[in-house]
């Protein structure tokens, strides 16, 4: 029994060790492996997540394709993710949106002014609009990374583990961010809501 109790602390301060490089050993049977840890940005949703809107589903996808080692198909969810959120808030804000037509940099770019996040604007900070700017280079680059790395096309580059999380994480941000902008300024009264229809 004691012997027992000092080998789970002995994994526990392996594991506390190893968590520093994104790794974990596992007990399978008489023998343990080495696994990586798959640390995935989070995103906590303020508005309105439900299986109509998919955007559930597209988070849940990144995480499994990243964990089964499809980094071609994390890439393309991370950029779905990304797509299928813009829309959601398109909609929300603009009852007159269209269908959305495949172009995430366009769609983008009218959900960011939606959002009153035009980094052009005289009211913010440079370095609050240095980082707008670079949101817009992470949506150029989804846009990119899709068509020359994911399963969607025929990639022209075949993505690593740390390409397809670097992909997956950006989106995650960038929604978590949209999430939450949205947020705060639909409480501080800075967006036009539409009227629900009667």
């Amino acid at each position: 029994m004691v012997e027992h109790q000092d080998h789970d602390a002995c994994l526990e301060m392996l594991n506390g060790l190893l968590s520093f490089d994104n790794l974990k050993a596992l007990k399978q049977g008489s023998s343990y492996r080495l696994v990586q840890k798959s640390n995935l940005v989070t995103v906590d949703a303020p508005v309105q997540v439900d299986a109509e809107n998919g955007i559930e589903e597209q988070i849940e996808k990144c995480r499994q394709k990243i964990q089964g080692e499809d980094y071609e198909g994390a890439i393309t969810n991370a950029r779905s993710l990304v797509e299928t959120l813009l829309t959601s808030i398109e909609k929300e804000l603009d009852p007159k949106a269209s269908d959305p037509d495949g172009d995430l940099v366009k769609t983008y770019n009218r959900v960011r002014t939606l959002l009153n996040l035009d980094p052009s604007r005289k009211d913010i900070s440079d370095a609050l609009k240095q980082v707008l700017t670079g949101l817009s280079s992470i949506i150029h680059g989804l846009a990119t990374m899709r068509n020359k790395m994911s399963d969607a096309h025929a990639t022209s580059y075949k993505p690593a583990r740390h390409h397809a999380k670097l992909a997956v994480n950006a989106a995650k941000t960038v929604c978590d961010f949209l999430f939450e902008t949205m947020a705060y300024q639909r409480k501080k009264g800075t967006l036009k809501v539409p009227r629900p229809q009667e």
